[in-house]
């Protein structure tokens, strides 16, 4: 809604003026194919998991950014430097009402772990504290639950992708993420800032 308005200013202040071209994402070199072992719990359905890696896919995409997963048991050895460690999990990382989405740790100041973690207890208590989301059908539940982790995931390979544990005022990599952007049908406002 706001870059509606936004665009809908510059319009205005443009007097005719053309209008610069849109900026362009930031020239990173980033791995594409990024591979994930993803671990998920039994009771997660199969479809949850796999919408949530396609919207992060879908997310990192324009930035040239594959990624490609597997499934992996519980507790299997992904020590791989090449692969990202994906676990989904019914705790959250804290107990507060705010308890991240996901996490990532990092274990020096631009060393990140090969670990995330995505937390669907976080992302349903999220989800249920909107009365007309409540409401909806189950497949609709599980649909917008893979919307929310999806794009949670899409912030975490962020910091993973990027070495860092900064955010932005804006794009992917802001600090917290408004539940109607996580739960858009369009994904405006994920473009990684510079």
């Amino acid at each position: 809604m706001w870059m509606m308005l936004w665009s809908l200013s510059a319009l205005l202040v443009d007097h005719g003026r053309r209008s610069a071209p849109p900026p362009s994402p930031p020239s990173i070199a980033l791995p594409s194919p990024l591979l994930i072992a993803v671990e998920r719990p039994r009771d997660l359905p199969a479809g949850v998991a796999e919408h949530t890696l396609e919207e992060a896919a879908a997310i990192w995409r324009p930035l040239g950014v594959g990624i490609t997963w597997t499934f992996v048991d519980a507790g299997g050895d992904c020590t791989s430097p090449d692969t990202l460690h994906l676990v989904f999990t019914n705790a959250p990382a804290s107990a507060d009402a705010g308890a991240p989405l996901g996490w990532i740790q990092f274990v020096a100041p631009t060393t990140p772990e090969h670990v995330v973690h995505l937390s669907r207890d976080a992302a349903q208590r999220l989800l249920a504290s909107s009365p007309s989301l409540r409401q909806k059908p189950q497949d609709w539940q599980n649909m917008l639950l893979a919307r929310v982790m999806g794009r949670a995931l899409a912030h975490e390979l962020g910091h993973y992708l990027l070495a860092s544990k900064q955010h932005s005022s804006h794009g992917l990599m802001r600090p917290s993420l408004p539940l109607d952007a996580l739960t858009d049908p369009e994904r405006v406002g994920f473009e990684l800032s510079s």
